[in-house]
C-alpha cells in the first residue's frame, strides 16, 4: 500500500496553489464571479477588500491585477 499525505490548509493558501497551477482558469473565474456581483453593485476595489476582509490575503496578492 503506497503512503498516503495529507495536509490541512486554509483556504488562503488553497486558492493561492490553484491559482499556482491553473492560473488563467482562476484568474477568469475571478472575473466571473465579479461580474455576477454587478447587480449588488460590488465594484474591483470592494472585491479586492473583501478578500482581505475575508483573509484571503495571499489569494489577493496572486490576482490583484486582474481586478
Amino acid at each position: 500500500m503506497t503512503d498516503v499525505h495529507v495536509k490541512a490548509v486554509t483556504l488562503d493558501e488553497f486558492l493561492t496553489y490553484i491559482e499556482r497551477i491553473k492560473p488563467n482558469d482562476v484568474r477568469q473565474g475571478v472575473l466571473t464571479h465579479l461580474a455576477t456581483l454587478q447587480p449588488y453593485q460590488i465594484t474591483a476595489p470592494a472585491y479586492s477588500a473583501m478578500l482581505i476582509k475575508n483573509k484571503l490575503v495571499m489569494f489577493h496578492a496572486s490576482v490583484m491585477d486582474v481586478l
